[in-house]
């Protein structure tokens, strides 16, 4: 095989060792997406990341066992081809069970392709050449880590969640071209054909317990039953993996291989490696998104520096592998990783994302020493076990990866439940020893606290329980439910300007709602006397109605009388009428005067009723109005620091005119204008108060309004009482009528004597109609006047209403800004407790991930002395 050849072919080994890698990371960032596509958990989706880990670490050994036997070649494209496939079915899946069982003949796909892609570079370019295929598998691994979530962050933004598993199928199908080209077949000569089918199967169920025993429980429960036995069958499992490939003549795993130590010490290694690596992309991942709320590509973009190190840092290695001892490089990869680890148990909310890269940095760099692990594994065994060699070595860094995931996320998980009990502990007695919060408000924050730092509530997949924005704005929502308490009750720290602003605002407040209380009593009196008058205008145009037809009866009368004297015939009706008619005009001189009984009273009666409540009414509401506007004028006057809370106001009706809060902009242009009257220099009494209040519409003018009204109604009232005085012109007709009617009675009395007496009798009715049409002008007249009264009344009682309305805008507006300043005076309390809850959370939560690191970080560098046993310096064996 030419060169060229060679390397083409190593390129398309390269390309599906990238495969088998990105999977692992790029499909995380999409489980969200997933979850949402789908309507289910969170937990339901982690099952697409589990599934894959745990076909990839049991199927890795088995895989790598058949390669060496049947041939690498065909088992490589085997993987290809089902993890390409697998990658198109994952596309398109409509259901997520099938997404999951898809997922995890990908998994078988990766296992296949991750073992197989070291031993066939070994085969193309020699032993001799190791550490060039080392350094190059390693940083393509290293660059598939670091892409996989930043390639899945730009996917799902710009097209979809699909996407992710879509992109491996034109990767997969170049990759195959290239090796069924290029890439010669290899196997392990050494080996039976024979198939150990108990103990692929042994082996197959002990990883498969272990792995998912390690990965599900913390969800299940380490002491769940389930868990528990998954371990049991692991162990028993393993013991009689171990007796079959003892006494088999094909073993699946030859347990010799064991006996090379630098081979066991490069797989324990590796494991320990994988371990670590948990604590950079893992652990700091929660940190990062959910302690310091980055988004996922944000903490992507800066987690993603330990793979890009180890991209470069790998090739570097096995330069300097070549120089020096592996052995060293390997010491040296565990230790850098270790110190890294280490310097990330310094975390703090004020750590720079700088910091954070160069400690990632130096992750990066120990990882990719680290991989020379995988050419130690291989250099003191025969080039032909190289296959199952490599199997085994990548197998135990996935295990080392699910302990990791189990162990340090176990611990994690404990220490932040021990840090939340904490700062509840601690919060809640800052939170009772802060006496300026109110005591509802000091309730309701306790409750939060206990609600958000629960120690049961440790899902570190939740950013919530950690959420800095989620705990301000509980806050805000205590605040609106106990708004109307800080109208009587408010406290302020170390703010005496907006402490008297907010005592000058209360009492504005109360003496506005004395004044509303006032006007509606008023508002009310105001209201009956209009229906009164409305009465007594009904009961005048009935009268005015009546006289009309008296009136029209005396015409009719006094034209009978004329045709009297032509002849007596009904006689007899006009005598029963005039006695009607003299019965009608005694009633009617009778609602001229006070009645005698209560319960029937007269029209003078009502009409002096009137006119005496007009006149109370009248002097009612200039005490009145006199009374509200010294009250106001006396407390604008004597307001402390009456300057400052016009300028409030006037920063106030700014921000209101901003808002186009008419109802608040109209209460504060009132409170302006009376601020502004009372603390004007040449503002020296009460006059000048009222006469600069006067010249615009306010509280104050509206006063004089309803004053005037009120007057109106009480002369008007008087003028209609004249006309039922003595001398009125109305009662004096009325009176000249009833004495008409009365002569005319006596008349008819002699109406035996129609003959002589006709004569009279027609004068009389002359006289009567005379008197019956000054009867009516005088009603009429009447009636004028009482509408007149009527619709003053109305007048005042719509400006009595405007008053109502304009002091009910003023008891509202007032009531609200006492309401906002003492709201603003507990939220400068408020801020401190959150604060408090910031500084305690970012510390202790803080300090429960640098304990979990702290712990990692001393295994590794402990464990890193096992790196000086990865190599030899006698010579190496040869096949």
């Amino acid at each position: 095989m030419n060169e060229r050849k060679k390397y083409i072919g190593f390129i398309g080994i390269l390309i599906a060792a990238f495969l088998g890698v990105i999977d692992s990371t790029i499909v995380n960032i999409a489980l969200p997406n997933i979850t949402d596509y789908f309507k289910v958990s969170l937990n339901d989706t982690s099952w697409i990341s589990t599934i894959y880990a745990l076909a990839l670490a049991v199927f890795m050994i088995t895989a790598a066992k058949f390669a060496d036997q049947f041939g690498r070649k065909k088992l490589m494209i085997i993987g290809i081809l089902i993890f390409g496939v697998s990658s198109a079915l994952c596309g398109i899946s409509n259901s997520l069970l099938f997404l999951i069982i898809m997922r995890f003949v990908q998994g078988i796909g990766g296992a296949i392709i991750t073992p197989i892609a070291l031993p066939m570079g070994i085969e193309i370019f020699g032993k001799e050449r190791m550490n060039i295929v080392v350094g190059a598998s390693g940083a393509v691994v290293g660059l598939a880590a670091a892409s996989g979530p930043p390639l899945g962050g730009v996917l799902i933004k710009y097209i979809n969640w699909q996407s992710v598993f879509f992109v491996n199928v034109p990767f997969a199908i170049a990759a195959l071209i290239l090796i069924v080209i290029c890439v010669n077949e290899s196997y392990d000569n050494t080996v039976s054909k024979d198939i150990d089918w108990f103990g692929v199967m042994t082996l197959t169920i002990s990883l498969f317990c272990l792995i998912f025993a390690l990965l599900k429980g913390k969800d299940y429960g380490w002491t769940s039953t389930l868990i528990i036995s998954l371990f049991l069958i692991f162990v028993v499992s393993l013991i009689l993996f171990i007796i079959i490939e003892l006494k088999v003549s094909s073993p699946m795993i030859e347990i010799n291989l064991f006996k090379e130590p630098t081979f066991t010490a490069s797989s324990i290694c590796y494991m320990i490696t994988g371990f670590g690596l948990m604590c950079p992309l893992l652990i700091l991942n929660y940190y990062l998104q959910n302690v310091l709320q980055y988004d996922t590509l944000e903490a992507a973009f800066i987690m993603m520096s330990v793979s890009l190190t180890g991209m470069f840092s790998t090739p570097i290695g096995s330069i300097l592998g070549k120089k020096v001892s592996p052995r060293i490089i390997n010491f040296i990869g565990m230790l850098s990783l270790g110190i890294g680890i280490f310097r990330l148990s310094y975390l703090s909310y004020g750590m720079s994302k700088g910091t954070m890269i160069f400690d990632l940095i130096i992750c990066g760099i120990g990882l990719g020493f680290s991989v020379q692990a995988l050419s130690s594994s291989v250099k003191f065994i025969p080039k032909e076990k190289s296959g199952i060699g490599s199997g085994i070595v990548n197998a135990a860094r996935q295990i080392g990866s699910c302990i990791g995931i189990a162990i340090l996320v176990s611990m994690l998980n404990s220490n932040v439940s021990d840090a939340k009990d904490n700062i509840k502990k601690d919060v809640v007695s800052y939170i009772n020893n802060k006496k300026e919060i109110i005591y509802p408000v000091r309730k309701e924050l306790v409750k939060i606290v206990n609600d958000k730092f629960n120690k049961s509530d440790n899902n570190l997949s939740n950013k919530s329980t950690m959420s800095q924005s989620s705990i301000t704005n509980d806050v805000k929502e205590i605040l609106k439910r106990n708004s109307s308490v800080f109208s009587n009750r408010a406290s302020f720290e170390d703010n005496d300007t907006l402490e008297q602003l907010y005592n000058a605002t209360k009492k504005l407040s109360d003496g506005s709602e004395k004044s509303y209380q006032g006007q509606v009593v008023l508002n009310n009196g105001i209201g009956a006397l209009d229906s009164g008058i409305n009465s007594i205008y009904n009961g005048s145009s009935a009268l005015t109605s009546g006289m009309g037809s008296l009136n029209n009866g005396l015409n009719r009368a006094f034209l009978g009388s004329q045709k009297l004297k032509e002849g007596s015939a009904g006689l007899s009706t006009l005598v029963n009428g005039i006695s009607q008619l003299n019965d009608g005009s005694k009633k009617l001189s009778a609602q001229f005067s006070h009645s005698q009984d209560e319960n029937t009273p007269t029209i003078y009666d009502g009409i002096y009723g009137v006119n005496d409540g007009a006149q109370k009414l009248s002097s009612g509401v200039t005490t009145y109005v006199s009374s509200v506007d010294s009250t106001i004028y006396m407390m604008a006057k004597n307001t402390p620091n009456a300057a400052n809370v016009l300028e409030s106001y006037k920063a106030e009706l700014i921000k209101a005119k901003a808002k186009n809060d008419i109802q608040s902009e109209e209460m504060l242009q009132n409170l302006i204008a009376i601020y502004s009257a009372a603390i004007d220099s040449s503002t020296t009494n009460l006059a000048d108060f009222k006469n600069r209040l006067n010249e615009n519409k306010n509280i104050v003018s509206s006063g004089e309004e309803v004053k005037q009204g009120a007057e109106k109604v009480s002369g008007g009232t008087s003028k209609v009482l004249g006309q039922f005085e003595d001398g009125g012109s109305f009662k004096t007709g009325v009176l000249a009528l009833s004495e008409g009617i009365g002569k005319m009675s006596n008349s008819s009395s002699g109406l035996i004597k129609f003959q002589d007496g006709i004569g009279s009798l027609s004068d009389a009715l002359y006289k009567l109609s005379r008197g019956g049409s000054k009867v009516y002008d005088g009603s009429e007249k009447l009636s004028s006047g009482i509408k007149a009264s009527l619709a003053g009344g109305d007048k005042l009682k719509e400006g009595s209403g405007k008053i109502l309305e304009a002091s009910s805008k003023l008891k509202s507006g007032t009531n609200k800004i006492v309401e906002s300043e003492g709201m603003a005076g507990q939220k400068e309390s408020l801020s401190k407790v959150i604060n408090k809850i910031k500084d305690e959370k970012n510390d202790k939560i803080s300090e429960a991930f640098n304990k979990t690191n702290l712990i990692a970080a001393i295994v590794l560098m402990i464990c890193s002395l096992l790196g000086l046993f990865t190599d030899k310096r006698e010579k190496k064996v040869e096949a």
